[in-house]
């Protein structure tokens, strides 16, 4: 009993009773998510170290004294009993394996999910600064579009005063000014909202964190280190484990039970006075002959049997999202492409317009607008960008080892 048997889990099962969260990448959390991680930690390998050695029983130690007075005979008797006992399953039908398995198995599972929790963790944060750019981006914009509305608003207004057109178009271009700025408006609550989320999970500032650039992760590599996959994988180990270990409840079992009990008899009298140990020991054999063990059999066998349907399905369900997501970059592409061809559109016509407005046959206002409009394009571009940015970043966040990925 002095020798734990820590080394020969670790050795003959391979697992790590240490593993580290951060990076030295990762932004810094703040105190009381680090704390989450750090203490969740901490319970995980206590209660790995609980369940490796459930197997153990306990060395029960009691101690009694009992005193007796007669007033009849006036004497005096005291009885001292002093017991060490032990009782340890050598023989479980493969339950002791299965327990000490299944120990080793839950600690990886939970130690995945806790690596999960703090990769999810750097994922908001550098989504939150990736929208925070966008945002941004969006704002300027925005200032740009409504410049647009306003001199499209004073030009109406001049074409109504001069009879030229009806209050219909100058009422749209008068609602078409306030819808956008309205917009800008949003736009500031959302970039305001989105800067209090980053402080949800970091005291840095969202300018302050260096932003990677993610690329395209290929199908097989997503597939074989996406976490969630991982983790229903190694939810199965766990559910079979419990399924063996249960079922060592319903099995043969050798037992070995020793016990020692020392006892102090003084009953008054020397004559009748003894002290003395006496030992025990000996091997119990259990054959259990339970009427529910087929059933309970069907039972646990049928849980094992859904979470392998469940992770086949989280497989299926994982490689639709990557192909959800790689739509969504395929659009923003296509889109990016639309605007470039517009953007090589507003340049040219910027400078006919610009040729003209020297001439005196345009206005001032024609190279203003499309001055704007050519902004807008640029900006509009660069916050498709950040859109492929924010698809990229959620594939490589469903990895382990995303940094190898960058």
């Amino acid at each position: 009993m002095s020798v734990k048997p820590s080394l020969f889990v670790v050795l003959f099962f391979g697992v790590s009773s240490f593993f580290t969260l951060a990076n030295a990448e990762d932004v810094a959390l703040t105190e009381d998510k680090n704390s989450i991680l750090k203490q969740k930690q901490k319970s995980i390998e206590a209660g790995a170290e609980v369940q490796r050695y459930e197997w153990l029983s306990p060395l029960n130690l009691s101690a009694s004294h009992t005193q007796q007075y007669s007033d009849k005979t006036n004497t005096r008797s005291g009885l001292s009993q002093l017991s060490a006992s032990f009782s340890q399953n050598l023989f479980r039908s493969g339950g002791i394996y299965y327990t000490i398995k299944y120990a080793n198995d839950k600690y990886n599972y939970d130690a995945l999910s806790l690596e999960q929790q703090h990769k999810n963790y750097q994922k908001e944060i550098i989504l939150s600064a990736l929208r925070i750019k966008k945002y941004e981006l969006q704002l300027k914009q925005s200032g740009y579009l409504i410049e647009n509305k306003k001199i499209t608003l004073f030009l109406k207004q001049t074409q109504y005063e001069l009879g030229d057109i009806d209050i219909t178009l100058l009422n749209d271009a008068l609602m078409e000014k306030n819808t956008e700025q309205t917009n800008y408006v949003l736009l500031q609550e959302t970039l305001a909202n989105e800067q209090l989320e980053l402080q949800k999970y970091t005291e840095a500032a969202a300018d302050s964190i260096s932003l990677p650039t993610f690329s395209l992760i290929d199908e097989e590599t997503y597939t074989k280190n996406n976490y969630n996959i991982a983790m229903a994988k190694q939810q199965n180990s766990v559910t079979y484990d419990s399924y063996r270990k249960g079922m060592a409840e319903y099995l043969p079992s050798l037992k070995f039970n020793a016990q020692a009990t020392y006892t102090s008899y003084d009953s008054g009298a020397v004559v009748l006075n003894q002290n003395g140990t006496l030992y025990s020991a000996g091997l119990v054999l259990n054959i259990p002959l339970d009427y529910n063990t087929f059933a309970a059999k069907e039972e646990m066998y049928a849980s094992f049997l859904e979470q392998k349907a469940q992770t086949n399905d989280t497989q299926r369900e994982e490689l639709l999202e990557y192909k959800k997501t790689l739509l969504s970059i395929k659009r923003y592409q296509d889109v990016n492409k639309i605007l470039q061809e517009n953007l090589e559109l507003y340049t040219k016509l910027k400078k006919i317009t610009q040729k003209a407005f020297e001439t005196g046959y345009k206005t001032g206002y024609d190279v203003q607008i499309l001055e704007n409009s050519i902004n807008s394009a640029k900006l509009e571009i660069e916050i498709n960008k950040i859109n492929i940015q924010l698809s990229l970043a959620t594939l490589h966040f469903a990895l382990r080892d995303t940094k190898e990925q960058l």
